[in-house]
């Protein structure tokens, strides 16, 4: 027969619309069947005439109605699939759609009684009437686990996320929205984010990647109003660091500024911690920390700037995790 999606089918469910409640599929009630598929597209099926169960193989073939297609979510990426479908108790022509992007939306049909035609109709969106829909997101989520997440030192409620992926988020845990993103791309090449750490008066963003690169992002309120997270460049001219920071190998495992906001410190899986010259966006290596025979995975700073103490994985039974207090001068 012919094939209901062009790719793999990942989430069926039957809704009971208009007024039929479960009754013969006529004056737009009874039962209608709605499927999902990888490519993004969500059908809309009739039910069989004459009141017969869909799992009667005697019956007639479901026709499909109409049809909504999610956009990418990133320009000249594949659209999300759809994993899962449901429908709202007291909502008409509301549906529930999550994605394997690990997103959420809300989908109204403007005209929940579209009938089938001679061909498949594709609805489009829109807040008119007629034939259509509203798509509304209501949790947008990371595509892999959070790794990294620091709140603004200034602005209540606003929070930087990542997850081992080329993107950042800012959002607003009040308003429950995203605020700004941010990419990790240099060169044409992406890079996968581990940890970030805002800056203590809040102007910039420091992202670790998988790569051992770190990233410097605007992250004042410019930054919050445009919706964008801009990194900072460098001319051929500037005498400053070149960034993005590569001076790692391996993993950024943890980052964090000093309290003055004069240091940056950077560890990582090369089992090294680097220092940068913070001000005036110089980020100049001062200093390269070595000692720590496995992993470091914890740092932090003295309230004076003094001291660092940082923690690796070394384990053995009398050091269940080695511990150092490492000296800065300035």
């Amino acid at each position: 027969g012919k094939k209901a999606h062009r790719q793999p089918v990942q989430a069926i469910v039957l809704r009971c619309k208009g007024k039929g409640k479960g009754k013969r599929n006529t004056d737009g009630g009874g039962w209608q069947l709605m499927t999902g598929g990888a490519g993004g597209v969500i059908k809309f099926w009739s039910a069989p005439k004459d009141g017969d169960p869909l799992y009667d193989s005697a019956a007639a073939a479901c026709s499909p109605l109409f049809m909504v297609e999610l956009e990418a979510r990133v320009p000249g990426q594949p659209a999300p699939g759809i994993k899962a479908l449901d429908t709202l108790a007291k909502g008409k022509g509301e549906l529930l759609v999550g994605t394997d992007k690990c997103d959420l939306w809300r989908l109204k049909l403007n005209d929940d009684g579209a009938t089938s035609g001679e061909k498949l109709e594709r609805l489009k969106p829109g807040t008119g009437g007629g034939k259509g829909y509203r798509l509304t997101q209501m949790v947008k989520g990371h595509r892999k686990d959070v790794e990294g997440l620091d709140c603004h030192p200034t602005y209540e409620g606003v929070f930087a996320t990542c997850s081992e992926s080329e993107r950042i988020f800012l959002w607003d845990a009040r308003a429950h929205l995203q605020l700004s993103e941010g990419m990790l791309k240099t060169g044409g090449v992406t890079r996968t984010a581990s940890k970030l750490a805002f800056r203590p008066d809040g102007a910039r963003l420091a992202v670790g990647t998988h790569e051992g690169a770190v990233f410097i992002f605007r992250s004042d309120e410019a930054a919050l109003k445009t919706g964008r997270l801009v990194p900072l460049r460098r001319g051929p001219d500037d005498a400053r660091a070149r960034l993005p920071l590569h001076d790692c190998v391996q993993k950024i495992a943890e980052l964090k500024y000093s309290p003055d906001s004069r240091t940056l410190a950077v560890a990582s899986h090369d089992q090294f911690i680097d220092l940068y010259d913070a001000e005036d966006d110089s980020y100049k290596r001062l200093y390269r920390c070595r000692g720590h025979s496995a992993t470091v995975s914890h740092i932090d700073w003295s309230v004076d700037c003094k001291v660092i103490m940082s923690q690796c994985d070394w384990v053995t039974p009398q050091t269940p995790h080695l511990t150092r207090h490492i000296p800065v001068y300035r």
